[in-house]
């Protein structure tokens, strides 16, 4: 069974942030960048991996490295929206503080990603559109951005074995009846 590329990705960036000391927090998931976790570690200052980019997956591309076992059909290349949420707890009503927060973990994530993607996974990744997110507000919590992230994934010529849950028909009533 093939390894996608956005998960070895992500678990890559995760160990270089443990190796080096990183307190940011790292998580996964489509439902995170709506979360406003500002518990733990590095407070409010997490970066966020979510699977696509206004609702595309990726985009399809030709086949990159013919000739492996097993052959690849084409290239699917992955789209995932980084967010970087800063907040500098030490001066919470400063723009300046938060900017630099959020824009360092910027820096930061940019080069576990430069480093992951040429060890790790050996690829050639693309970042691209970083936009400030922003509501208008008159007080805020920090300041977010985000960024796009295309990894390229192979898509091989393989057969999937999928389980499939069977379900349990039972005929036992409350009562313990049957």
């Amino acid at each position: 069974m093939s390894v996608l590329a956005v998960p070895v990705l992500f678990e890559a960036v995760k160990q270089i942030f443990t190796d080096e000391g990183v307190s940011t927090t790292l998580v996964f998931g489509r439902r995170e960048p709506a979360r406003q976790v500002n518990q733990g570690p590095g407070g409010a200052n997490r970066i966020v991996f979510s699977p696509g980019a206004d609702g595309k997956l990726g985009e399809y591309g030709p086949v990159v490295r013919p000739g492996r076992n097993p052959r690849s059909l084409g290239t699917l290349n992955d789209f995932v929206t980084v967010y970087c949420w800063g907040y500098d707890a030490t001066q919470p009503q400063n723009d300046i503080a938060h900017y630099e927060a959020a824009r360092l973990l910027h820096d930061v994530i940019f080069r576990a990603l430069h480093i992951a993607s040429h060890t790790t996974c050996k690829c050639n990744i693309k970042l691209s559109d970083p936009v400030w997110v922003q509501d208008k507000i008159e007080k805020n919590f920090g300041y977010e951005l985000k960024f796009t992230l295309t990894i390229p994934s192979t898509i091989p010529d393989e057969a999937y074995t999928t389980v499939m849950a069977t379900p349990v028909l039972t005929t036992e009533f409350e009562t313990g009846e049957t």
